[in-house]
């Protein structure tokens, strides 16, 4: 046998709570954090203290950590959708599968340490259908409060994502390839959707049935973002504007390519913007992975854009 295979263990919570600090994150912060236990399992060459029967027990533990770490004076935030992204752009044929966003019931699709931590009583989940939001803490209620008023744009004025925002509160991104996941760059599509100068939403508008709190069933008419991702598409977009707008991202790098990465949420959207003024969005094929300006699909939407572009001026 050439090379003995790694042995990969989870990460202590001590370990990540010391990781967690080296990047900034103390007492009193608000953070928003998007997170794969099923990578942290594997990111550790140390064996552990302590070791755990479930994947629930560490979410547990870490969720634990978190709230010891940022104390009574600070906020945490966890995105905890009741539907995949796929399943937001079925929804513009008729909802074939019947879907309704019950906020007491839905289980979080954004991963274990997600739903571990919306199930706890002391969290507040927003009653919003989509892109949904669970808050502790502080300001978990003032985030959170106004969330049914979005509409049509569900990440808009009165969102959880627009509100932490403007708090200038701490993304936490913690997993293999975790600015992949980095959801809270698509905020500017609801924000400054004017600004791009290709469409960003299916032009249909949606009626997105979810339970209340008093238990009758609602609707709320909303846009759903066109945006197809492809793998690392989302992270060629953060490394471009971490190299034009002076470093918005800190990281540390742990074993089996998993990483955890911060920065300050209002930082990276005044960054997209900037960006959005040069017309460079996360979704330029430049941005794919695999030289995109060798594919047919590139020159096609280069041909597009130019089109595009020339009927603009002539407006």
């Amino acid at each position: 046998m050439l090379f003995k295979k790694r042995k990969y263990y989870h990460l202590s919570v001590e370990a990540l709570e010391k990781n967690l600090r080296a990047l900034g994150i103390s007492e009193g912060d608000n953070i928003w954090v998007h997170s794969s236990a099923t990578d942290l399992l594997c990111s550790s060459m140390e064996p552990p203290q302590k070791s755990y029967k479930s994947i629930v027990e560490y979410a547990y533990d870490i969720i634990n950590m978190l709230i010891k770490l940022i104390g009574e004076k600070g906020s945490i935030f966890m995105p905890t959708d009741g539907i995949e992204r796929n399943s937001r752009a079925q929804l513009i044929y008729g909802n074939p599968e019947n879907y309704c966003f019950n906020y007491k019931r839905a289980v979080s699709t954004r991963g274990v340490i997600t739903e571990v931590f919306r199930r706890r009583k002391d969290t507040i989940r927003s009653q919003f259908p989509i892109f949904n939001v669970t808050g502790w803490g502080k300001y978990a209620e003032q985030v959170l409060s106004e969330n049914l008023k979005s509409g049509p744009y569900p990440m808009d004025e009165h969102s959880p994502w627009y509100k932490f925002t403007q708090m200038n509160g701490k993304v936490i991104l913690m997993g293999k390839s975790p600015l992949d996941f980095n959801t809270m760059i698509t905020l500017s599509c609801n924000i400054d959707r004017n600004m791009f100068k290709r469409p960003v939403f299916f032009d249909s508008l949606v009626m997105v049935p979810y339970i209340g709190n008093e238990g009758i069933k609602k609707e709320v008419l909303l846009k759903i973002l066109y945006a197809p991702r492809k793998k690392s598409q989302l992270t060629n977009y953060s490394n471009y504007l971490n190299q034009e707008y002076s470093n918005i991202y800190n990281s540390i790098e742990l074993e089996n390519e998993v990483q955890i990465v911060s920065y300050e949420s209002n930082k990276q959207y005044i960054a997209v913007r900037k960006a959005l003024e040069k017309d460079v969005t996360f979704m330029d094929p430049r941005f794919w992975p695999n030289k995109p300006e060798e594919t047919f699909q590139y020159k096609v939407l280069m041909y597009i854009k130019g089109k595009v572009d020339i009927a603009l001026n002539r407006m």
